[in-house]
């Protein structure tokens, strides 16, 4: 499976990697969170991302997306972030979990959220306080963990 065709699951659904227009995401809200939270999503696979940022806009929220770290963390500089979910692998010098780490250090307020689908949270370090999600991502998991996290403010 290329990335093109890598499915995303949400809402206990497959959805092709970025070929569905977002209807299908769109159209099943999961709750009238409401919120509007701004939350950074850093991933490098754009399929991946746009079926993620579209996930989380279909529950209210408002997204900011990154390919790399260095991106993410330019983002972070100029906007009022809430909330990091960031996927491990992305290329450049620094991979998610660093990425973590280096938020934390710098924005101690700023929520994390790793995800992953070739990576063991338990034999890896990850900043105190974070979330691991497994890949392939479903939209009531992301709900959950991000509402969780949200309610600490």
């Amino acid at each position: 499976m290329n990335a093109r065709e890598k499915a995303v699951v949400f809402g206990g659904e497959p959805v092709d990697g970025g070929i569905s227009s977002g209807e299908d995401l769109v159209g099943r809200k999961l709750g009238g969170l409401g919120k509007s939270a701004l939350i950074l999503v850093v991933e490098d696979e754009e399929p991946i991302r746009f079926l993620v940022t579209e996930g989380l806009r279909s529950l209210g929220y408002s997204t900011l997306e990154a390919e790399t770290a260095s991106a993410a963390l330019t983002l972070l500089e100029k906007n009022p972030v809430d909330l990091v979910f960031t996927d491990v692998r992305i290329p450049g010098d620094m991979d998610g979990a660093e990425l973590a780490f280096a938020i934390q250090r710098r924005w101690p307020g700023i929520e994390i959220v790793v995800g992953s689908g070739n990576f063991d949270p338990k034999s890896a370090r990850l900043p105190m306080g974070s979330s691991f999600i497994s890949k392939p991502y479903r939209l009531d998991s992301l709900k959950a963990v991000i509402t969780r996290h949200l309610s600490k403010h």
